[in-house]
């Protein structure tokens, strides 16, 4: 039982994480490539336990990832923006 309530709506927040992929073309040998690094993000509560999220950019290391040059580097392009529901129990 929560005591005070939450009135905050629209939360900002830094999400971590990191990703792999990799490809195959038809006629050649297969690329492995991964990312890790941090993607700014923008929460608005839609009541006590969904939330409406969406990610936008990209800071850190890519080698071989399947968007995004190599290295470090920071990227504020239309391929990094995600968007999803995010459930609280």
């Amino acid at each position: 039982m929560r005591l005070l309530a939450d009135f905050r709506i629209v939360r900002l927040f830094i999400d971590m994480g990191m990703g792999f992929s990799t490809s195959k073309p038809k006629h050649g040998d297969s690329v492995n490539g991964f990312e890790i690094g941090l993607k700014p993000g923008l929460a608005i509560k839609l009541n006590d336990s969904f939330s409406f999220i969406t990610k936008v950019g990209f800071a850190g290391y890519r080698d071989d990832y399947f968007r995004g040059a190599d290295g470090f580097g920071v990227t504020l392009d239309g391929e990094n923006i995600s968007i999803g529901i995010d459930y609280e129990f």
